[in-house]
């Protein structure tokens, strides 16, 4: 009787500790989300410039017949149209513990392969 009131009590405390996680968790996620939305706004000018300048600095080396500075130039493009929000990439960088409702965990390593 004693180990079931135990456990009870143990099950109580975990329960009130995950919804205290998952609280704090949605509001930093917002708080993230938020933040990521606001720098993407601040900096899609600045790329989309950036990209315009790279395109036609690509056409003149190609018109001069600069093919290899036309294929560096085409590589920045690339990298830099691939890449999405700031950051977004590095904030899934790391180690999780994923706790499930039956009590097991796990852990979970990602890594940005780029």
């Amino acid at each position: 009787m004693i180990i079931l009131m135990a456990a009870s009590i143990l099950s109580a405390t975990m329960a009130e500790e995950a919804a205290k996680e998952t609280k704090e968790s949605k509001e930093l996620n917002s708080a993230k989300a938020e933040y990521n939305a606001q720098v993407n706004a601040a900096v899609q000018p600045i790329k989309t410039r950036y990209l315009a300048k790279l395109d036609a600095l690509k056409k003149q080396f190609g018109s001069q017949g600069k093919i290899e500075e036309a294929m560096l130039v085409q590589k920045e493009i690339d990298g830099i149209s691939k890449k999405t929000d700031p950051g977004i990439n590095k904030e899934i960088d790391g180690q999780y513990a994923i706790k499930y409702k039956n009590g097991a965990t796990r852990e979970l390593r990602i890594k940005n392969e780029e």
